[in-house]
């Protein structure tokens, strides 16, 4: 809210347009940095009338104000903008929040928020919230924390306490924590296939409205832009992320942990949102969100493996890496699994480089079921995850063939109790206008068609 466009840049604004002491307008209380608290504040710890890391207020009680931010909004949205974030909202009172918003009929608003629980007038007229929580349990169960300790992300419903999943948007990684090295409990793209398999899982999972995926560029400095604006502070031209022949110039899927230290420090575009089997999953995700989840697989959990089902039409099995990275497993060898999902041929969409293209009539990695979806032939890579639904089935024909050639398998679930779950997640449907092709990444539970990539 800070930025001014071109068309009201001459507009004169002076120390009566910001907070400030009522004995000095040049002076004014400050947010502590490291207690976020304001104590200075009249009346105390009111941060929505103080400088936030030294930068001047607005004062968004005055219409003045009010206009003049509102007027820059709107220059945004004419120029295709329909979706905004609103750093530090919880600093700007909610009514006069809402006042600045509401001038334009965005898609979709989502207010910066790390604790506590908001007032039903902030979550009423002014927007859902980003909750970082969620994704952090996520990497809590695929790379911190003991294999063991697996099926607890089968019990996953929201990350922060206080904040319905209806209201929320959930990222796994935003800008606000990146590290210059590769750091196994921050996730970013330094993590390699780490990273890549918690991005797989936040859209397989069938819990949360919404999702956000993160597609960036490289870095080795905080301060630096995209490609081609190395240097902070400087009018630039970022470097266009497809050439002059329209191929995309991202970093190729990763198939390590960590991503080697020098592509890991290179100054290019990584597009993790376009690493192999993004694409297929969205459209798991858009078939099997909301379902609960009605079996469970964890009798190898010890070596990092976990399967279940989603509803009667969705399953997932997972096989992550283990710590120290230096202890292989190998793959996961899911041949016996009862699914529950009807018999057939189907296609693995988490394996998919791209549907920019796609027949829909074979798949990089299958998965062939029997009778009672039991599973013929089928295997999970270490590091990674295999995802199947009932509107991924390949032709008949070949699925036919295949079932004659194969000896019928004993169930793993007679051998094993492959257990119902007892945990129900809610069926939940977004309102609202469709994301249009721009953002269809940023929330990949739109209605809309999304564009192949």
């Amino acid at each position: 809210m800070l930025v001014q466009m071109q068309s009201h840049r001459a507009m004169a604004r002076g120390p009566e347009d910001f907070h400030h002491l009522s004995s000095d307008r040049l002076v004014n209380c400050a947010v502590d940095p490291k207690t976020f608290q304001c104590p200075e504040s009249t009346p105390p710890n009111d941060c929505t009338q103080c400088d936030f890391l030294g930068i001047p207020d607005w004062n968004t009680g005055l219409p003045t104000v009010q206009e003049m931010l509102g007027k820059h909004l709107k220059e945004l949205f004419n120029i295709g903008v329909s979706m905004i974030r609103l750093d530090a909202a919880s600093y700007i009172k909610e009514k006069e929040l809402s006042l600045v918003v509401n001038q334009v009929p965005w898609d979709y608003i989502f207010q910066e928020w790390w604790s506590g629980m908001p007032s039903l007038g902030r979550s009423r007229y002014v927007g859902a919230y980003r909750d970082i929580f969620y994704g952090r349990k996520i990497n809590q169960g695929l790379v911190q924390n003991a294999a063991t300790d697996l099926p607890k992300l089968l019990n996953l419903t929201h990350g922060l306490d206080g904040l319905s999943p209806e209201q929320v948007i959930y990222p796994l990684a935003m800008h606000d924590s990146r590290t210059f090295d590769y750091d196994p409990a921050v996730p970013t793209y330094k993590g390699g296939l780490e990273f890549h398999l918690q991005q797989k899982f936040l859209l397989a999972h069938p819990a949360g409205h919404i999702v956000r995926l993160w597609g960036g560029y490289g870095w080795t400095d905080l301060d630096e832009g995209p490609p081609g604006c190395q240097q902070p502070n400087e009018r630039c031209t970022p470097e266009p992320v497809f050439d002059a022949a329209g191929q995309n110039r991202c970093m190729p899927t990763p198939l390590t942990t960590p991503l080697d230290e020098d592509l890991a420090k290179s100054h290019r575009w990584v597009c993790e949102h376009r690493w192999a089997g993004i694409a297929g999953l969205i459209g798991f995700r858009k078939a099997c969100r909301g379902l609960p989840i009605t079996q469970k697989w964890e009798g190898d959990v010890e070596k990092g493996s976990l399967a279940f089902t989603a509803g009667d039409a969705c399953f997932v099995a997972l096989q992550r890496e283990m710590t120290p990275l230096s202890e292989k497993l190998g793959d996961w060898p899911i041949v016996g699994l009862k699914t529950g999902l009807p018999e057939g041929r189907y296609c693995d969409v988490a394996s998919l480089p791209t549907k920019k293209g796609w027949d829909g009539k074979s798949c990089p990695r299958e998965v062939l079921l029997g009778p009672l979806g039991v599973v013929q032939s089928g295997s999970v890579l270490e590091g990674d995850l295999v995802a199947i639904h009932i509107g991924a089935l390949l032709p008949d024909d070949a699925a036919s063939e295949a079932l004659e050639q194969l000896p019928r398998s004993k169930t793993i679930a007679e051998q094993r109790v492959c257990a119902p779950s007892h945990h129900i997640s809610a069926a939940v449907a977004l309102r609202g206008r469709s994301a249009p092709l721009g953002t269809a990444l940023a929330l990949v539970m739109m209605s809309s068609p999304l564009r192949s990539f």
